[in-house]
C-alpha cells in the first residue's frame, strides 16, 4: 500500500501531514514507513529529533523514515510493495521524474490546499502533471484535495471550491486542518505528533478525524 502527499508547490504542508499520518498509524500498531523524496528531507530531520528523544528516554515509538534521492531508490520500495505495510511518500514541491514516479506508483494521492495564493496558483500546473501521468499509466489514480492550514475563523471556501470543481480531477476529503500552534510545538518537543503532544487539543481532534478518513481509504484499496 503506497500513497503520496503531493503538490507542485513547496510549503503546502505535505511533510507535516505525512509525518502526522505516519505517527498516527504507528501508534495504532500499523507497519508504516515514510519515503522522503523532498530535497529538504524534512521528515528525515524530524525523525532525527524523535530518535534523539527516544535515546534520552522518551516513551514514544521509533518510526521508519527513508531518504529517497532517485527514481531507482523509490522504485525499489515500490517493487516490494505489499498490503502489510503502509508506505507514505512525501513528494518534493517541484515537477521532476521522481514526483511523476511517485504519482504513478501510488494507490491514491492527497494534495494539500490552503488559502495561500502560491499554493492555489500552483494547483492547475500540478493537475496537468497528474493528468500526464494518468495518460502514461493508462489509468486515473484517485486524487483527493485536503484543505490544510486554514484559519480557524474561515468558513467560506468558495474560492478553492470553485477551482477544484473546474479542474474536475479531484475528490475532496471532508476533514479540514486548521492553523494550530501544536504542530510546531509537537515537533520541537522531540519529534512528536500532535496526538502525542496534546491529545485533547483541537489540532489532535482535527488530525485524528483526517487519519480515520485516510485509514478508510486504505481499507478500500486493500479490500478493493
Amino acid at each position: 500500500m503506497i500513497f503520496s502527499l503531493a503538490h507542485q508547490k513547496g510549503g503546502s504542508g505535505k511533510s507535516t501531514i505525512a509525518w502526522e499520518l505516519a505517527i498516527n498509524f504507528l501508534n495504532k500498531g500499523k507497519n508504516v514507513r515514510i519515503l522522503d523524496c523532498d530535497i529538504q528531507h524534512t521528515c528525515i530531520a524530524t525523525n532525527l529529533m524523535r530518535n534523539g528523544a527516544i535515546s534520552e528516554g522518551a516513551s514514544i515509538m521509533p518510526l521508519d523514515v527513508r531518504a529517497i534521492d532517485s527514481a531507482k531508490g523509490l522504485a525499489s520500495f515500490a517493487n516490494n510493495d505489499s498490503d502489510d505495510i503502509i508506505q507514505i511518500i512525501d513528494v518534493g514541491g517541484y515537477d521532476d521524474g521522481l514526483m511523476r514516479l511517485a504519482l504513478a506508483i501510488s494507490d491514491f494521492v492527497i494534495t494539500p490546499l490552503s488559502y495561500d495564493y502560491r499554493v492555489i496558483a500552483g494547483l492547475p500546473t500540478f493537475t496537468k502533471a497528474l493528468r500526464e501521468v494518468d495518460k502514461k499509466i493508462k489509468e486515473e489514480t484517485d486524487a483527493f484535495i485536503l484543505y490544510n492550514n486554514m484559519s480557524y475563523q474561515r468558513s467560506d471556501f468558495s474560492v478553492v471550491n470553485e477551482m477544484v470543481k473546474k479542474l474536475d480531477r479531484y475528490k475532496k476529503l471532508s476533514s479540514i486542518l486548521r492553523t494550530r500552534a501544536d504542530y510546531g510545538n509537537a515537533i520541537f518537543a522531540g519529534g512528536k505528533s500532535v496526538t502525542e503532544y496534546n491529545p485533547k487539543g483541537k489540532a489532535s481532534e482535527e488530525f485524528s478525524a483526517l487519519a480515520d478518513e485516510v485509514e478508510n481509504l486504505i481499507k478500500g484499496v486493500i479490500n478493493g
